[in-house]
């Protein structure tokens, strides 16, 4: 009975080593130079924070202020992956991925917003 019970709480060990190895493999894929949070302004106009977490998750905060001076906003939240050039972000309650190609030079964040033109976010 003894020879049991320490089989099975080595088997158990192994199972929870290889369950935190296997959730490791799964932040390492995510290119660890873009984890932190990137913004873009245009001075009293726009905007923009993406933020990327180690563990896949981020989220997007943008400010608008408009004509008559008043301010819209927003945050949405999202799960991201990085395939080699490439970000792949689905945003919360949304099926669809949006992929955009990225680099990253002297702290600055190059990408594609959701209309096709490139900014480049500046790391805060």
């Amino acid at each position: 009975m003894k020879g049991y019970i320490k089989n099975l709480f080595l088997v158990l060990v192994l199972v929870v080593f290889f369950f935190n190895l296997t959730a490791c493999g799964k932040v390492m894929k995510n290119d660890s130079k873009i984890i932190g949070t990137w913004e873009y302004e245009e001075k009293d106009v726009y905007n923009a924070i993406y933020s990327f977490n180690e563990d896949g998750t981020g989220y997007f905060s943008f400010t608008i202020v408009n004509e008559d001076n008043t301010k819209a906003n927003d945050t949405n939240k999202y799960t991201y992956e990085v395939k080699g050039n490439k970000i792949l972000i689905t945003y919360e309650g949304d099926t669809n991925v949006f992929e955009t190609e990225y680099s990253i030079k002297d702290n600055v964040l190059t990408i594609a917003d959701i209309f096709g033109d490139e900014i480049s976010l500046k790391r805060k």
